[in-house]
């Protein structure tokens, strides 16, 4: 989760000098709607905004578009010099929240990198598989992201997925190479997981794939 920091006092401050949260706020709601119309406009009245993060999060509007997943914003924004290696407050850059996979080819052709982690140790890959964005599982494994990463706790993208019950996620992740038997620090595997969460069609899956728990 999202701490409020120093960084967010000093955003918060940097709001207030633009006229107000409330501005900085819309662009960011227009962004992840999509509102291409919106944005231009509020660019235009205030080029500052472009790329300020919100207060709760420190997300820019390019994190917004990338995590609504609007091409239109997203090229727009990086068409204006928006920052594709801005970090929120959890360190995470806009290809973290990308959903389209024709967001990313952007962000790569202007520098962002695939193995980049944040602050628990997290790369864009692990989010994919967690939120079960089985279109960019399979792009960011197609671009070389290791199937196998650890984060900060020892989880790999594979277990992420099995926690929270992403199927297709599982399949694809298995299918590259991911090592169904990895243990946390607990003890735990992806099968004991998926047994104590009572994920009977990825417990089989795993199973089928000489999974232990």
């Amino acid at each position: 989760m999202a701490r409020i920091t120093q960084t967010g006092v000093i955003l918060l401050y940097i709001f207030i000098c633009l006229g107000g949260s409330v501005q900085a706020g819309e662009i960011h709601l227009a962004a992840q709607k999509g509102d291409l119309k919106s944005v231009e406009r509020f660019l235009k009245e205030n080029p500052e905004l472009l790329n300020i993060g919100d207060i709760s999060e420190g997300r820019t509007p390019l994190h917004w578009a990338c995590q609504g997943g609007s091409v239109e914003v997203a090229a727009f924004l990086i068409r204006k010099a928006a920052k594709v290696h801005a970090k929120d407050m959890d360190g995470q850059e806009p290809l973290h929240s990308t959903t389209r996979e024709e967001i990313a080819r952007i962000l790569m052709n202007r520098g962002a990198n695939g193995t980049e982690k944040d602050n628990y140790g997290r790369i864009p890959l692990h989010y994919a598989a967690y939120y079960g964005r089985d279109n960019m599982v399979k792009y960011f494994l197609y671009i070389g992201s290791p199937v196998n990463a650890t984060d900060d706790e020892g989880n790999t993208p594979l277990v992420l997925a099995v926690e929270q019950g992403k199927k297709g996620a599982v399949e694809e992740l298995i299918a590259k190479g991911a090592q169904v038997n990895v243990a946390l620090k607990d003890g735990s595997t992806p099968l004991s997981i998926a047994k104590k969460k009572g994920y009977r069609e990825i417990i089989l899956i795993l199973e089928k794939n000489n999974a232990r728990d």
